[in-house]
């Protein structure tokens, strides 16, 4: 591995850890869609990343700045709002609420 000048930016592209969407149709007369897609990280919300670009472009689509994601319209409203909120974050919390009320029936000997 070789190491980074320095100086140097390592700069990621928004399409990197993209997937791909083939909706195949063509048996009810529609065609295919096929598109780049992404996850929004606050709700898992899939987003066609050519759609999220021209809304970009267009004043709309919005992107996380702690993420470093771009992220779905509901959530940009809800980020505007309370900040940012990571999916990962609200399972962590439901897991550790869901810890936490085992360990108390235990003690309770419920």
């Amino acid at each position: 591995m070789s190491a980074i000048p320095p100086g140097s930016r390592i700069i990621s592209r928004v399409s990197d850890g993209a997937g791909y969407l083939m909706n195949d149709s063509r048996a009810a007369h529609e065609g295919v869609e096929e598109a780049d897609i992404v996850l929004c990280p606050h709700c898992q919300a899939t987003i066609k990343l050519q759609q999220w670009k021209k809304e970009r472009a267009e004043g709309g689509g919005g992107w996380c700045r702690q993420c470093f994601a771009p992220v779905c319209g509901p959530c940009l409203t809800r980020m505007l709002q309370h900040g940012c909120e990571p999916f990962i974050k609200l399972v962590d919390r439901a897991l550790e609420l869901a810890y936490r009320k085992q360990q108390n029936r235990r003690v309770l000997g419920i």
